[in-house]
């Protein structure tokens, strides 16, 4: 029952800072040439 009250009670907003996190990580870094950015279907 315990676990069920923590996946009610929100836990995704830890998922929503992680990613908050990374996307102000990429935002400060400006892309250079010759950096490996993945493509959409996730190739490199």
């Amino acid at each position: 029952d315990e676990e069920m009250e923590r996946v009610e009670s929100g836990d995704d907003m830890e998922t929503g800072i992680i990613k908050s996190v990374k996307v102000f990580i990429a935002s400060k870094r400006k892309l250079s040439v010759g950096d490996k950015m993945a493509g959409r279907h996730g190739n490199k």
